[in-house]
């Protein structure tokens, strides 16, 4: 697997040489942010097809394609020409084989998937969910909304029908005649003349069918949530062979040897057809699975939510991983030079063991990241900052602040500030520094952290970014429009105005004491070159939410968050162009030591690196229709009592946004109606019952829909 290093132009001259050599991948040579955590990438998989013990290819997320050929050791980063999401491959042969995803999407390969050629079912308002070729020419593919797919000239063209409002997940042929579809409600559809016409048959109204697999025209299996069925007559009759594996994919090497990856982050593997699954359950720990294929028996590979990549050479499914990295999120980066830097982070929802926190550090740039052992506290790290090589602090959300003294092998509690999350902190020196949080929280040290004391804020609401340009002038955003600064260390605060009082303003960044810049919800951008007194909006789109910015001087910077985003200014902020997006998971940290060498961080243990300061940009064009269906990371996240929920549509359609708990369970809807093609947002408002926690938000719109996770703070 290919390690990315992030160096200054010196570093750079004495390895690229080396780096040449040893390239895995095509793409990476061609673009500027390149990954370092998760390896070989951190988009999530939907679907792998596998060749040999040595030879797959997977595709997912963000127009993610990966190819191997020396089993898993190395992945080729493919050029899909799309950021859509492919959600679904089929290959006839060793050369020839189709994806199909969002936006109506189908791309095919002839030379085994070094090359992409792209086309279209016609129209891009369709989610692809499945394709399936018995040859060169006749393929099928289905959407969430009841269309069924042909084609007869390999992909070029297709004609569609319509069968309702189904929700089609999957779909298999046996033969030129025999298919089937799956979908939800126990949705079952039959074909014997090769889709011209399709008999449905309902098996269960309470299960969702996800995937099916036919090893000839009479013996198949589905899977889906809480369920596996199998069939001896083509799919005239189902039975239930178990009722506690939530399926997700199933594969069949033979008619006794079958594997299901499951909803719950486990798996099953059959050796007698399905008469008895020996079922690994899922661990809280480890993402979900998308899909399971297998070459032969020594050759089972599954993958998943964010880029996880697993491989067993037994039948029994020993799977390991294949993918590297921390999945974890990670909500803060920093770097004490072009080698030595930290992240920290965790998850949002621990599991019932003490490991909801990660700390990593690396001492080559990023080419490696170690994972530092740690178990002071049980939820995730949010704030980070290093003053040198080996004195640093951190914070967690339940209001443990720590501090190391070695460079982040060993940290050490210093104080614990009750019912009071750890947002942000800033220190000018190993004495001096401030800590941030929830209910105006503001805490000053001035012994390196040994004592804290509380400065009066004046706010209720949650404090996020916090900068200083020395001991006595510094600045501080939050909620509801909160800009406060100070000129006396922090002894008072002052209330600073803009034209957006209830704005979610999420980091600031200082130069000097007069020159400065606010990242924040709705696209929003501000600078000051007064301190503060006024501001100048820079918003480029209501849709995104920037988490993070950065400025090595006064023109140049980088804003990073929701969907990926990166934006780069040259001229201090007039205006911004986009970067490539390598991730459609949320970015919450940036950080640059200079004009050439940055990373940014985020989600899914997301961690990207440039060396040229990513000098390659992409034209931001925010008034024409959207190519995709998006749901933005609500903000502020966490949030209390209210945060906004953004998202966009390609077409007008009645969509739905509903909340969920841990458990799946609907508490609530916060959308329901006709939007246009475009993008919207809404303001969520706690109802009032809600607990502090973790809950979950989906968009719903036809066949698309997405999840995203919300941290509640009461």
């Amino acid at each position: 697997m290919k390690r990315i290093v992030c160096l200054d132009r010196i570093y750079i001259l004495l390895v690229v040489g080396l780096l040449t050599l040893l390239a895995s991948s095509r793409s990476l040579a061609q673009t500027t942010w390149q990954w370092q955590n998760p390896l070989p990438q951190g988009n999530d998989l939907n679907d792998i097809h596998v060749f040999s013990s040595d030879s797959a290819i997977a595709v997912g997320w963000t127009g993610t394609i990966l190819k191997t050929t020396d089993g898993g050791s190395s992945w080729d980063i493919i050029q899909s020409g799309t950021k859509a999401i492919l959600r679904s491959l089929c290959f006839i042969d060793n050369n020839s084989g189709w994806i199909v995803g969002d936006s109506g999407i189908v791309l095919k390969t002839t030379d085994n998937g070094d090359n992409w050629t792209r086309y279209s079912v016609g129209s891009f308002i369709y989610s692809l969910w499945s394709v399936h070729f018995i040859d060169n020419n006749n393929g099928w593919a289905v959407s969430g909304t009841g269309k069924i797919f042909k084609t007869t000239n390999g992909g070029i063209n297709w004609a569609m029908s319509s069968f309702g409002s189904n929700q089609f997940r999957d779909v298999f042929f046996s033969d030129s005649c025999n298919g089937w579809i799956c979908g939800h409600f126990g949705s079952i559809l039959k074909t014997t003349n090769g889709g011209a016409n399709w008999t449905p048959y309902s098996v269960s109204a309470i299960h969702d069918f996800y995937s099916l697999f036919f090893i000839d025209s009479l013996k198949g299996w589905a899977c889906g949530t809480g369920a596996i069925i199998t069939t001896t007559n083509g799919g005239l009759n189902w039975s239930i062979q178990t009722s506690y594996v939530p399926g997700n994919s199933i594969f069949f090497l033979s008619d006794s040897i079958g594997f299901v990856v499951d909803l719950l982050r486990g798996y099953a593997v059959t050796i007698n057809g399905g008469i008895t699954w020996n079922h690994e359950p899922g661990n809280a720990r480890y993402p979900h699975l998308f899909s399971v294929y297998a070459s032969d028996v020594n050759s089972i590979w599954a993958v998943g939510q964010y880029g996880n990549i697993l491989k067993s050479t037994t039948v029994f499914l020993n799977f390991q991983e294949v993918s590297s990295g921390t999945l974890r999120e990670i909500f803060s980066i920093f770097f004490n030079d072009p080698l030595i830097g930290w992240a920290v982070g965790g998850t949002q929802n621990p599991p019932v063991t003490n490991d909801g926190s990660t700390i990593l550090k690396t001492t080559d740039g990023g080419a490696n990241w170690q994972l530092i052992p740690f178990n002071l506290t049980n939820v995730a790290l949010y704030p980070l900052f290093f003053v040198n090589e080996n004195i640093g602090w951190s914070a967690s959300l339940d209001g443990v602040i720590l501090k190391t003294v070695d460079g982040g092998y060993n940290w050490n509690p210093q104080t614990i500030v009750t019912d009071t999350a750890i947002i942000g902190m800033h220190f000018i020196d190993e004495n001096i520094g401030w800590a941030i949080g929830d209910r105006g929280k503001i805490l000053k040290t001035t012994n390196g952290g040994s004592n804290w004391f509380a400065q009066i804020s004046g706010k209720v609401s949650m404090l996020w970014g916090i900068d200083f340009v020395d001991d006595q002038t510094g600045w501080i955003t939050g909620a509801q429009g909160v800009i406060l600064k100070t000129t006396n260390g922090g002894n008072t605060w002052e209330t600073q105005t803009t034209s957006f009082p209830s704005m979610w303003f999420a980091d600031v960044c200082f130069l000097d004491a007069n020159t400065g810049w606010i990242a924040g919800g709705s696209g929003r951008l501000l600078k000051t070159t007064n301190g503060g007194s006024t501001w100048i909006d820079q918003q480029i789109s209501t849709i995104l939410q920037y988490h993070s910015i950065k400025f090595i001087n006064p023109s140049l910077g980088w804003a990073v968050g929701s969907g990926g985003t990166i934006h780069r200014t040259t001229n201090g902020g007039s205006t911004w162009v986009a970067q490539e997006r390598k991730t459609h998971y949320t970015l919450n940290s940036v950080f640059f030591i200079d004009e050439q060498n940055g990373w940014v961080a985020g989600d899914g243990g997301n961690i990207l690196c440039t060396n040229n300061g990513n000098a390659t940009n992409v034209s931001l064009s925010y008034s024409q229709i959207p190519e995709d269906f998006a749901l933005y990371q609500n903000y502020p996240n966490p949030f209390n009592p209210s945060t906004k929920i953004s998202w966009q549509s390609p077409v007008g359609s009645h969509q739905t946004i509903k909340v969920f708990d841990v458990l799946g369970r609907e508490l609530e809807t916060i959308v329901d109606g006709y939007y246009n093609a475009g993008s919207h947002s809404t303001l969520y408002i706690v109802n009032s019952s809600l607990t502090s926690g973790v809950y979950f938000y989906q968009l719903k719109a036809g066949d698309y829909f997405q999840t995203k996770k919300m941290i509640y703070l009461k």
